[in-house]
């Protein structure tokens, strides 16, 4: 079972935590007061990054802003808080670092002096973590062609449900709606006009299981328990089809906005994603769909999708099973001709590989015409950053 600890730290002087190995620690900052559509973005033009280090280890943790630190339960749009969650490999003493800077679009730098410190800026602080006996780790790559449990010799081998591909569009996330009717297309299931609830599901509901603003979320969570009773260990999700098929799945504050999140909805995410980390389900994250692959920065990794990219890490890296699937059906079809093209897939891949600092695995998944997989994936044979495809 996996632990959430949340520490509140004052802006001054050294903070100590305690925590087990592969347990996830969520450190609170109190900072600006602002909100969600502060003419100052708080998601853009504020900058986050926590550094972890124990021995040789050094790891650049992005954070995000959380509104009033309970959004999850407030459905607050604004607040003071930041938040960095951290999921320790190693026993020992962890000390950190706290970068916390403002400028004019700093959350899309790279440049670690960038903007000006502000707020809780270098604050410092411990972490001891103590051995976990008996947790197989994280799922990580090995450089070899399985996925195994960092600390295990077990194997991961996946098997789980694809569908529904927009299995976060449930009516009880805030800010989730159909705000367009779903397209029929030809050869393909066309996704529902209500939201999902998940209804059978209810029942698999037990006590003790999360539940968030006095008992929504039961329909979801109740899901996520019978596919984990049938065996499941993955759960394949979208987590923006915007213009896609169904139309009802953004982490933004609306269908139409790119620059700023809905932080009580990512925060209800979280609650379901951390049961899923409970039932040993991996979170295979597909960015995007055929559809909408070029409606940020028309398919390039630059600004819009860069923030995309960013906010996705931060709030949700740190699990304990991640695939980042940079989208369904990529890549330019005779159906689907103003696909990205292969330097645009690789821009995708090289963000996560060199900003993602758990170096969670990465995929593309590809059309089911086999002319068009070899198209699409013979000239991204060999590229150092793309961990595998997957396969339709």
């Amino acid at each position: 079972m996996v632990l959430v600890f949340s520490c509140t730290d004052s802006n001054s002087g050294d903070s100590v935590h305690q925590v087990q190995k592969w347990e996830k620690i969520t450190l609170t900052f109190n900072g600006p007061e602002t909100s969600e559509q502060a003419a100052e973005n708080p998601f853009l033009n504020y900058r986050l990054n926590v550094t972890f280090k124990n021995g040789d280890i050094s790891m650049v943790v992005p954070g995000f802003y959380a509104a009033d630190g309970n959004a999850a339960e407030s459905s607050a749009d604004a607040g003071n808080t930041w938040k960095v969650h951290f999921r320790p490999n190693r026993a020992g003493t962890w000390e950190y670092t706290v970068s916390f800077r403002q400028g004019d679009q700093i959350a899309i730098s790279d440049d670690p002096a960038a903007g000006e410190g502000v707020a809780f800026d270098g604050q410092t602080g411990t972490i001891e973590v103590t051995d976990n006996a008996g947790h197989p780790g994280r799922i990580v790559t090995t450089g070899g062609y399985y996925l195994k449990y960092a600390d295990s010799d077990r194997y991961f081998l996946k098997g789980g449900a694809d569908s529904p591909e927009n299995f976060l569009a449930f009516h009880e996330f805030d800010g989730t709606e159909k705000v367009e009717p779903p397209t029929a297309r030809s050869g393909e299931a066309t996704a529902k006009a209500e939201l999902h609830k998940y209804v059978a599901h209810v029942g698999d509901w037990t006590n003790g299981d999360p539940v968030w603003q006095g008992g929504k979320g039961k329909g979801i969570i109740g899901a996520l328990n019978y596919l984990a009773s049938e065996g499941m260990n993955s759960v394949y999700f979208l987590t923006m089809n915007i213009g896609g098929d169904g139309r009802d799945v953004w982490p933004y504050t609306r269908y139409d906005e790119r620059l700023r999140f809905d932080c009580s909805k990512l925060d209800q995410w979280e609650i379901v994603f951390d049961h899923m980390d409970d039932l040993g389900l991996m979170l295979h994250v597909v960015t995007q769909e055929t559809e909408n692959e070029r409606l940020l920065d028309d398919g390039n990794t630059t600004f819009e999708r860069n923030l995309y990219y960013r906010e996705l890490i931060a709030r949700f890296a740190h699990h304990l099973g991640v695939t980042w699937n940079m989208g369904e059906e990529n890549g330019p079809a005779n159906f689907s001709p103003n696909g990205q093209d292969t330097e645009q897939q690789k821009a995708m891949v090289t963000y996560f590989k060199t900003h993602d600092p758990y170096q969670n695995f990465v995929v593309i998944h590809t059309h089911s015409n086999p002319d068009h997989i070899i198209e699409g994936f013979e000239p991204l044979l060999g590229f150092e950053h793309l961990d595998g495809m997957s396969l339709q």
